[in-house]
């Protein structure tokens, strides 16, 4: 797996993943069954946002960088490039337009790499809260 971290966190190696600063992995011990899911956990730092923030500051993207089967054949996915990080896949915002697209069958358009997948805070402000 790896994971894109960008500027709105910072990294210190934590459950499996190492490297850094922006760019970091981790593997998966197999073999994972068809349809079969995995849950991995990684802790990244907020950071306070700059004048040059963007709403991309605190999207963190991951994707499966390779996978292989029993043999240790690398394999590739129908609609997907493992570790290709490209334009489609980087258009994703948590939640919206082709987030959690896993039924595509083709590597065009909004969340057609399934092995690609976004996530980043929901923030809340307090002091807008009316009751």
């Amino acid at each position: 797996m790896n994971d894109y971290i960008p500027d709105g966190y910072t990294f210190a190696p934590n459950n499996g993943w190492t490297g850094g600063p922006s760019l970091i992995t981790t593997t998966i011990a197999g073999p994972l069954a068809a349809g079969d899911s995995v849950v991995l956990n990684l802790d990244l730092t907020f950071q306070a946002p700059s004048l040059a923030a963007t709403n991309r500051t605190w999207i963190n993207y991951s994707e499966i960088a390779s996978a292989q089967d029993l043999t240790g054949t690398t394999r590739d996915d129908v609609d997907s490039d493992a570790g290709s990080n490209g334009t489609n896949e980087n258009a994703i915002y948590p939640n919206q337009t082709g987030d959690d697209n896993i039924t595509s069958i083709t590597d065009t358009g909004i969340g057609s790499q399934d092995d690609h997948d976004p996530a980043g805070p929901s923030i809340f402000d307090l002091a807008c809260a009316r009751q």
